[in-house]
Order: C-alpha cells, then structure tokens, then sequence
C-alpha cells in the first residue's frame, strides 16, 4: 500500500529511531549497523521498496556470515 508520507511524519520517526538506537547501544554496549534506505519522494513504502530492502538485508547479513561476525539482529 502506497501512501504519502510528510516531513513531520519523517521526523517524527527519525527521532523515534534514534531513540531506539539509543536503547539498544545502552541495553548491549556493542557496535551496531543500521541497514535503512533513502528513498527519494513522498512515497516511502511500496512493494518494489519492500523488495529491494529485504533484498539488501538479505545481502548484509549473508556478507556478515561469510565475515565470521556473531551478530544479534534486532
């Protein structure tokens, strides 16, 4: 489902985020890589975006196994 998103709606998540970013370096005291994706426009969800993240997730974490990285994803 395609839907508009406004800035206020961007920054409030931003900060939401950060946040939540915030806890959990708090909570684990580890370094911590935050796969997100710019996506240019006021449409910031679509099939073709969900697919292109997931792909890209798929990616990093296969890259950080071949690396030997113990990793907790959140």
């Amino acid at each position: 489902m395609e839907q508009q998103v406004t800035l206020i709606d961007m920054l409030d998540a931003r900060e939401r985020r950060a946040f939540h970013q915030q806890k959990l370096l708090t909570t684990y005291q580890s370094p911590m890589i935050c796969f997100t994706m710019n996506i240019a426009g006021p449409i910031k969800n679509s099939t073709l975006i969900r697919k292109g993240f997931e792909l890209g997730n798929r990616y990093l974490k296969e890259q950080l196994q071949i690396a030997h990285m113990d990793c907790l994803y959140l």
